[in-house]
């Protein structure tokens, strides 16, 4: 299972069944993937966002969290995994919100 329907399974989302594999039902767009940044940000004011060797890698400098994957929205899903147990209803909620637009 890749990051992202990870993320959309915590999230509560429901699939539907596509040719061959689940699909989920709000793709992961740039425009999601930039605003989960900007809500990152926001809360925890500090990230490094670096592409090397043909890898992304995003850490949460206040608590020492990262992701490294070959494509940059596997990163940002995997990160949002990495935090979902940490997290508030109210910031879980704020996640499913930008994700269902």
């Amino acid at each position: 299972m890749s990051e992202i329907e990870k993320m959309y399974e915590k999230c509560n989302f429901e699939k539907s069944m596509g040719v061959g594999s689940p699909v989920v039902l709000h793709p992961f767009t740039a425009e999601k993937q930039i605003k989960l940044i900007k809500w990152l940000i926001q809360k925890y004011k500090t990230i490094l966002i670096e592409h090397k060797l043909n890898l992304f890698y995003i850490n949460i400098t206040d608590i020492y969290t990262g992701m490294v994957h070959i494509e940059f929205d596997e990163t940002i899903a995997g990160l949002i995994n990495n935090i979902w147990q940490s997290l508030t209803e109210e910031e879980k909620a704020s996640i499913k919100n930008i994700l269902e637009m």
